[in-house]
């Protein structure tokens, strides 16, 4: 039986992992009959290449190529290590995935994942922040560590390069961006969050 899977996007500091780790703490109000998980998928592939995690991946990944900058490992890669996770699942239930896809070309290795019944799309959300909230976010969260001029073009290369992404996903599927605006404070756009996602799944 296929993972159900909800993509979740937004730039970089808008809240879209805290909001997933706040809907898998609680499942009672959106999936109360299955297990749901979070997926963070760039956090996955530097895991698994850092040795962090253990998967049948880790003896490949020590040749992988490593995140330098702001370049993006080959596509396949990624696409692998959301696929293999969703395997390694014990039973079907609904998987939240963030930071996937980014680039137009995984987009034929998703419609092929559905195709073969590994992952099934119930839909895809996307927490909005003004381009000024998401870079003060990155810098606080990076303790000063990450300079605005990095942080910024964090945002506006997602802007420029997975908003279209999801964009023609969307459209592919014959499904609409739900969005949540996350400059509300968290409690609020935890709620919206789950409540999207109880309307995505017929709660």
């Amino acid at each position: 039986m296929a993972e159900s899977v909800v993509f979740v996007s937004g730039k970089a500091g808008a809240g879209k992992s805290s909001c997933c780790e706040y809907a898998v703490r609680h499942p009672e109000h959106w999936a109360p009959d299955g297990p749901v998980r979070h997926l963070s998928v760039g956090q996955r592939f530097r895991d698994i290449t850092d040795g962090t995690i253990l998967s049948r991946l880790t003896e490949e990944a020590r040749y992988w190529p490593t995140r330098l900058d702001h370049a993006l490992p080959p596509s396949s890669l990624v696409h692998r290590v959301v696929v293999e996770f969703i395997k390694d699942l014990d039973r079907p239930g609904v998987t939240l995935i963030d930071g996937y896809p980014k680039e137009f070309s995984l987009l034929p290795l998703v419609y092929q994942s559905v195709e073969e019944g590994i992952m099934s799309v119930s839909g895809l959300v996307s927490v909005v922040v003004c381009d000024g909230m998401a870079v003060n976010r990155q810098i606080t969260r990076a303790n000063a560590e990450l300079g605005r001029e990095d942080a910024l073009r964090r945002v506006q290369a997602y802007t420029k390069d997975t908003e279209p992404v999801l964009d023609a996903l969307a459209h592919e599927l014959g499904q609409q961006r739900k969005t949540i605006d996350g400059e509300q404070l968290f409690p609020t756009v935890a709620n919206e969050f789950v409540g999207v996602l109880s309307q995505l799944a017929g709660v």
